[in-house]
């Protein structure tokens, strides 16, 4: 997967991911680009979100958490019966949203324990 760098494009496309899950989301991820001109710094974003009976999840950028402005609970807010939030978390570490370090993580203890068990039958 391809490191993004999160500038007002990258914004865009992750509130463009967020309103196509549901509408109800453009509003919380609209972004004032004045904030922008003020070097106000951005983190990496995953949502995951249920809608009805499927689980959506989403990874984009967003403004860095300042004291007026977490968009983990702006999403919380407006959960209904049919839309919630499952997961929300922010990071600013190159790859710290990445839907793959599961898989590093499992694939690397599966060759532990297989050296694990060759190393026991010697």
């Amino acid at each position: 997967m391809p490191l993004v760098h999160c500038d007002q494009t990258a914004l865009a496309r992750t509130k463009d991911l967020a309103t196509a899950i549901d509408d109800s989301y453009r509003k919380i991820f609209e972004v004032d680009t004045t904030a922008m001109s003020r070097h106000i710094d951005l983190d990496c974003l995953k949502v995951a979100v249920k809608l009805g009976n499927r689980v959506h999840t989403f990874r984009g950028c967003q403004l860095a958490e300042q004291t007026s402005l977490d968009i983990c609970n702006k999403i919380q807010i407006i959960d209904t019966e049919f839309l919630k939030r499952q997961h929300c978390s922010r990071c600013s570490a190159d790859r710290c949203n990445s839907s793959n370090k599961n898989v590093v993580f499992f694939f690397t203890n599966v060759v532990l324990f297989v050296v694990v068990l060759f190393v026991i039958n010697i």
